[in-house]
């Protein structure tokens, strides 16, 4: 592996970035009919000066300017460049004042949207490995919608593929520091990354007992084998919310093995316990066995 390091302030990084904005704001006028002229090359300017260099910087703020199926460009365009500081800063306080400009514009005052905000944002910052759109609505057992609705206002702050069985990842690690940071705890934005781990485990330890409390094919094959020789593990295939369900339970469940787990936890692993070894074969099929130093 090779480590490249690209100055932000070099000329060519800065004429990338110069070229990289005036196209995407070109799409942007063209997608939503706002003229060969629009924003403007002094708003252009602004934009690439503000950005410094990063192209992450530049890349939120111009798909929350241009999202899709949105109206109010030149309002959004401006309030961003409002924001412009002359003193410096670093890419973390960059990227914090953007994120604040994109999620001030939603609708907090909603209970729906703010729900569903927790919901499936929490899952996403808490999650151990990035989640599709359709293992999110399996693991959250979401049948409003709320997925496929926060994913699609919040789009901007995400890099989602373009079908319901891809990773949906944060668009920067910085995303992550912001909405778990103790300065916003007030903020209706904050997760809460401890909360949110704890309530995927108690979804993955249900998609557990769901699953295997009535059986599931294939299931059953280690009673076959003989104690003297390596038995044959069999492939069975799964859907990517029980691969996950089954290598990660553990982790989000028992957060820390030196204090006892909540009432909901322990009602949930009681329930689990008779299905234990079929636990152990299923995460053997599917290769994704999870170290057992938190169980007892």
């Amino acid at each position: 592996v090779h480590h490249f390091t690209i100055a932000l302030d070099d000329s060519e990084n800065l004429s990338d970035l110069s070229n990289y904005v005036y196209q995407r704001l070109s799409v942007v006028a063209s997608d939503h009919n706002l003229g060969d002229s629009w924003p403007g090359k002094e708003r252009c300017e602004m934009l690439i000066k503000m950005a410094g260099g990063l192209f992450i910087w530049a890349r939120l703020a111009i798909d929350y300017v241009g999202k899709p199926m949105s109206i109010g460009q030149d309002r959004k365009l401006d309030t961003i460049i409002s924001q412009q500081s002359k003193g410096t800063r670093s890419i973390q306080m960059k990227m914090d004042e953007l994120y604040t400009t994109v999620l001030a514009a939603c609708d907090w005052d909603d209970e729906d949207f703010v729900e569903g905000y927790h919901l499936v944002v929490g899952a996403i910052i808490a999650a151990k490995q990035p989640l599709s759109k359709s293992a999110l609505v399996d693991i959250l057992d979401d049948r409003t919608g709320a997925v496929q609705g926060i994913l699609s206002i919040l789009s901007p702050m995400f890099s989602m593929p373009s079908t319901n069985d891809g990773p949906i990842h944060l668009l920067h690690l910085t995303l992550h520091d912001f909405l778990t940071s103790d300065h916003i705890q007030s903020a209706p934005y904050f997760i809460d990354e401890v909360k949110h781990s704890h309530y995927l485990g108690l979804q993955c330890l249900r998609i557990l007992i769901c699953l295997l409390k009535d059986g599931f094919p294939g299931l059953g094959y280690s009673i076959y084998w003989d104690q003297d020789e390596y038995g044959h593990i069999p492939t069975i295939p799964v859907s990517s919310s029980i691969i996950y369900a089954c290598q990660y339970w553990l982790d989000h469940a028992i957060h820390d093995i030196d204090i006892l787990p909540d009432e909901e936890t322990f009602s949930l692993l009681i329930e689990l316990s008779p299905y234990l070894i079929s636990w152990v074969e299923l995460t053997s099929a599917i290769g994704k066995f999870p170290a057992l130093d938190k169980m007892r």
